[in-house]
């Protein structure tokens, strides 16, 4: 399939879309929430 055989190079693909489809779904449903500011007294 498109020329590269290794199931390695096929994994490192699959994972890199894979983690930027969680960091995309994650931005989406954390854009919204509140920030929550903490003080430090100190």
């Amino acid at each position: 399939m498109l020329g590269i055989e290794d199931p390695w190079i096929w994994s490192a693909y699959l994972f890199s879309f894979g983690l930027a489809l969680f960091c995309v779904v994650y931005g989406w449903l954390r854009f919204n929430e509140e920030e929550e500011e903490d003080e430090l007294d100190g």
